[in-house]
């Protein structure tokens, strides 16, 4: 009885170890609150998954518990997902080998390095989340030191120098043995790929004004940053001299989306499938992410990369720009879906394409509240002042926002309870579009879909830099922004119920 007792036990025991060989363990702790969720990626079919997440809430004590299968080593993501604006500040890199147990922190409290790792390899983890390593992916932020450069040469050369000194910090570890060989080519291919990425958005940027742009006239300054020459066509070319590794060894980075669609723009281009202006014009049409998939990714990444493009150009679309007028990824979606009908992406797609339907739905169906009010004349409204001349005797909350604003939307979420508030205290409230003439549908339609009940104005150019001047004359008018009035169009402090909500 007792040698059963003991198998019994020994066996439970072995499998725990076996199981353990084929995971990792991620032991987390919120500092400071504010955060409701962690989100997380997890690799599928052995790719790399940007932006797509996984989610755990953490205890009331902030702390948090991940397993994840994990049969290589791969690079995992974790982005803490804020109770308040900004939803997204910051996210951790975990380069993850079977077997081990990853403690980490986040310090809400904290606006930079607020991640930081604790246990296992936190030496090397540390280093590599003070890399180059914009907030969700964002490659056109690690473009920024080299973009207005003319020169191939200077190019090649500063990025060569700052990969080669960013690998040097973990060639150093790994000749220590402070790291393992694994993590050290992850790293190597990791670099290889991002600067890839980088080099070819560079020169891509320069090809697409100066071939896009050309009835435009630019200042001395802009020819010189926007110059393409057959020096900048080769360091274009150069950048994607490592496409042999791209279905193996990239697609582990978390920049290989990024390597694989500036690879499909170099197609495209170079080889006169279309031109940018051309492209542009699709994307007016509703037709260019399709374009660039059919005519693109179909026939210029390897087939078994196919299936994993496909879905996060979906998705990074969805997650980025939240645009619920972009109907194209409605007819995309349901092309994947056709074309991989078990495709374990499927799940992660659903939720944000239902979302596209259901504002469809609803503009097509639903009327426009009487509460909702077009002030007249509007587009002839020039300066703030005027605004606020038609509320007479009346406090005024004004909501800038625009139709491509992410932020501007969540807190649409919010408008009945603003909308109880405001009433309660006799104030009215004036929302103010910054978006261009040209998507007025858009703009009414997200009024109607969001029921904005109040009043409405679409700025023109004179009451925009109207509200930039009193916002930030040296700066570009960001948006939400909010400001309230007196009776007479005195600037007042916003109440704070308002402000909390």
């Amino acid at each position: 009885m007792n040698i059963r007792i003991l198998s019994a036990f020994l066996a439970i025991f072995l499998i725990g170890c076996i199981s353990r060989k084929n995971e990792i363990v991620i032991d987390g702790k919120i500092i400071g609150g504010n955060i409701k969720n962690i989100e997380y990626t997890v690799p599928v079919n052995n790719i790399f998954n940007g932006l797509m997440t996984d989610s755990i809430k953490p205890d009331t004590s902030g702390k948090f518990r991940i397993v994840i299968p994990l049969e290589n080593p791969e690079f995992i993501i974790l982005r803490p997902l804020y109770n308040t604006n900004p939803i997204y500040k910051t996210q951790g890199i975990i380069i993850a080998e079977p077997g081990n147990i990853y403690n980490i922190a986040f310090n809400s409290t904290k606006d930079s390095d607020s991640f930081y790792v604790t246990g296992y390899n936190k030496e090397a983890l540390n280093q590599y989340n003070k890399l180059p390593n914009p907030i969700l992916l964002n490659e056109l932020q690690g473009t920024v030191p080299f973009m207005r450069d003319s020169v191939a040469s200077s190019i090649r050369e500063k990025i060569a120098s700052q990969k080669e000194k960013e690998i040097a910090i973990f060639k150093e570890l790994f000749d220590k043995g402070k790291i393992s060989e694994n993590f050290f080519k992850l790293v190597q291919t990791d670099r290889n790929c991002y600067y890839s990425a980088i080099t070819s958005m560079i020169v891509e940027n320069k090809y697409s004004n100066s071939s896009r742009n050309a009835n435009v006239k630019f200042t001395k300054e802009q020819q010189e940053v926007y110059k393409y020459t057959d020096e900048m066509k080769e360091l274009w070319q150069e950048s994607f001299r490592q496409s042999k590794l791209l279905q193996e060894d990239m697609t582990k980075s978390p920049w290989w989306w990024s390597y694989s669609q500036r690879l499909i723009c170099f197609k495209v281009y170079i080889n006169n499938d279309i031109s940018p202006s051309e492209l542009v014009e699709l994307g007016r049409k509703d037709l260019a992410h399709t374009f660039l998939i059919d005519n693109g990714a179909k026939k210029y990444l390897p087939a078994g990369l196919i299936e994993s493009y496909f879905a996060n150009d979906i998705y990074r679309n969805c997650f980025y720009f939240r645009e619920f007028q972009d109907y194209e990824l409605i007819t995309l979606y349901d092309q994947f879906v056709s074309e991989y009908p078990n495709s374990a992406y499927t799940r992660y797609l659903t939720p944000w394409i239902n979302q596209y339907k259901d504002y469809q739905k609803t503009v097509s169906e639903t009327g426009i509240s009487e509460k909702i009010k077009f002030i007249d004349n509007y587009p002839d409204i020039n300066n703030l002042k005027d605004c606020l001349s038609c509320f007479k005797d009346k406090k005024v909350y004004v909501d800038m926002w625009a139709t491509w604003c992410a932020p501007c939307r969540i807190e649409f979420a919010k408008a009945e309870k603003l909308r109880e508030i405001l009433s309660s205290k006799n104030i009215e409230i004036l929302y103010i579009s910054i978006d261009e003439d040209r998507y007025e549908k858009n703009w009414k339609d997200l009024i109607k879909y969001y029921n904005l009940e109040g009043y409405h104005i679409m700025a023109n150019s004179a009451l925009y830099e109207d509200l930039k001047k009193i916002q930030n004359p040296d700066k570009s008018l960001y948006v939400p922004w909010h400001i309230m009035f007196d009776e007479k169009g005195n600037k007042i402090t916003i109440p704070s119920e308002i402000a909390e909500l």
